[in-house]
Parts: structure tokens; C-alpha cells; sequence
């Protein structure tokens, strides 16, 4: 499984930190059942792989409740673990999947269904309704690994968890690299234009800034053709609903399709290797942006992560 594996790797690398400092001391790693991901299965086989490589693993219990099925699931298997533990084996790990893995799309979409099927994560539950009703299959993000993230046509980022330094975060660029279609928006666009060097670049603002690299004001143009707008009226002005927004340079390969008032590029577009990347600053992420997306704008937003999924 590739995400164990990614487990296993990050856990010696930051175990090493530790290790290679000479003091005494105890390194436990942990699992938590109410982590997105977390099944069973995999709680079990992650306790098991901790267990071997470090002094130990804790578990964090929260999530499973007594009485319930999840509850004697988690149990069951971490039992699978401890005996693993115990004998010394540590051969639990490595074995096959033997349950369902419930982060799999295959396991909820129907594989004869036409319709694109995009993952985002961070975006306001009412655009991702509206990426449903636009005719695509809508899901949240349940993980980073490639593996999992291949299965979707494009992957639609306002927030990610993960630092751009992270072994997890390459993924993003061999899932693009492979086919896949990624849209970053605002901070994520910002963060993670040095995965996509080729494409944008990160930019500070001279002209209303805010908060550092934030631009106060939220009228855009559309400053050339795009063949992801046809059939959309894009003369004018576009009013954002967010607020604020981040600016891009582009790369060498990176193509400017809006700006702001300012002339700077808030929309870039790029191929890399066989799939397609999209950089947008304005913020659609829940909990700041209210209400749905009318227009003009749901017209480009739409567009986007279609040109995005091709």
C-alpha cells in the first residue's frame, strides 16, 4: 500500500531527527481512528508498522463508539496488531487489503457513469453542490497519496493540510504529470506554484495589499482568449465574490487569462506532462466564502475545472 509506505518513510525520517541527537528517550508514533483515511484495517496495519520501526505506538481512541460496529471493527483488528506486535513477525502490514478501502471511489462511483468525477477539499459546501449539479460527480478529498488520487479526472484545491515540503505533496505533481486535472485556488495556488515552476510563480502585491500577499480588490478582466470559455460571454468586467485574492508571475509555459486591476495575473493555465493545471487566487473556502456562485463567475469556475478534467 502506498500510503503505508509513505507512512513508514516519513516516520524514519523524523525518528532519525531524534535519534541521531543522543539523548534517551522513548519514540512512540500514533494512530487515531478519527483521522480521514483511518479505517480499521488501516489503523491496525499502521499501529503494526510503528510498532516495528519505533519503541511503540499509541493509540488516540476517539471516533468508534462503544456499542457500536465501528467500535468491535477497531478492536478486532487492532487485536490482529497486537498479535502481530507480540510475535515479532510484523508481517500484518505488508499483507493484502482484505476490506473494502471506503476512501476508494470505485467503492461509491458507479464505473459506468460518464460523468466526471472531481475531488476537491476546502471549498464551501454549496460550490461543491454546485459542481454536482453542473453534471460532475462532486467528492471530498480523503487523501494524498497518488494511488488514490488518480482516480479522479481533477482535483480541486482551497486549503490542503500538507506543507509544500512534504513527500505527500509530490503526488499532486505525478497525479498531473499522469493525466489528472488540478485546480489551485487562492492560497493553495500561491503555496504550491513552486510544484509547477514551469506553469506560475509565486508574486507580492504593491497595489492594495493586505495581510501581506493579498490584493484588496475584487474586479478582474478577462484579458485574452481561452478555449475553455467558449460559448461563455466574458467581455467586461469580472466581479469576485471574494474580497481579497493572491496574484501569480507566470513560468515559461504558464499562460495569464484574467488579471486584476492592476494588471497582475490572477489566472494562469498550463500542461504538464499530460495533464493540466489551473492557478486562480480568488478564495471559495467554507467558513469565508457564504452563499453560491452566480454567473459570470460560475460560468469561469466551471469552466475551469472542466478545461482542468479534459
Amino acid at each position: 500500500d502506498e500510503a503505508m509506505k509513505k507512512n513508514r518513510h516519513i516516520l524514519v525520517e523524523r525518528m532519525a531527527f531524534v535519534r541521531n541527537r543522543g539523548v534517551c528517550h522513548h519514540y512512540i508514533g500514533g494512530v487515531d481512528p478519527m483521522v480521514t483515511g483511518a479505517d480499521p484495517e488501516f489503523t491496525a496495519k499502521n499501529a503494526a508498522m510503528i510498532a516495528e520501526i519505533s519503541d511503540g505506538y499509541w493509540n488516540f481512541y476517539e471516533g468508534p463508539t462503544y456499542g457500536d460496529p465501528d467500535h468491535d471493527l477497531y478492536l478486532d483488528w487492532l487485536k490482529k496488531a497486537n498479535a502481530d506486535i507480540i510475535s515479532g513477525s510484523y508481517e500484518l502490514y505488508w499483507g493484502e487489503r482484505e476490506t473494502p478501502d471506503l476512501r476508494s471511489p470505485a467503492v461509491i462511483f458507479d464505473p459506468s457513469d460518464p460523468r466526471k468525477k472531481i475531488a476537491q477539499w476546502g471549498l464551501d459546501w454549496m460550490i461543491h453542490h454546485q459542481i454536482y449539479l453542473d453534471g460532475k460527480l462532486a467528492y471530498a478529498l480523503k487523501g494524498p497519496a497518488y494511488d488514490y488520487l488518480k482516480q479522479f479526472d481533477a482535483i480541486v484545491l482551497n486549503d490542503y493540510r500538507l506543507p509544500t515540503d512534504d513527500p505527500y505533496t509530490q503526488d499532486l505533481r505525478t497525479y498531473v504529470e499522469n493525466g489528472g486535472g488540478l485546480v489551485l485556488l487562492y492560497e493553495m495556488a500561491w503555496e504550491f506554484a513552486p510544484l509547477f515552476p514551469e506553469i506560475a510563480k509565486r508574486a507580492e502585491p504593491h497595489d492594495e495589499v493586505e495581510e501581506g500577499r493579498y490584493v484588496g480588490c475584487n474586479n478582474l478582466m478577462v484579458t485574452k482568449d481561452f478555449e475553455g470559455f467558449q460559448g461563455i460571454d466574458v467581455n467586461g468586467e469580472l466581479p469576485l465574490s471574494s474580497p481579497k485574492h493572491v496574484i501569480l508571475e507566470p513560468g515559461p509555459e504558464g499562460q495569464v487569462f484574467m488579471e486584476n486591476c492592476f494588471s497582475d495575473a490572477v489566472c494562469i493555465v498550463g500542461q504538464v506532462g499530460k495533464g493540466r493545471v489551473v492557478f486562480f487566487g480568488g478564495n471559495y473556502h467554507r467558513g469565508e466564502f457564504e452563499g453560491d456562485l452566480k454567473g459570470l463567475e460560475h460560468d469561469i469556475f466551471m469552466a475551469l475545472i472542466d478545461w482542468a478534467a479534459q
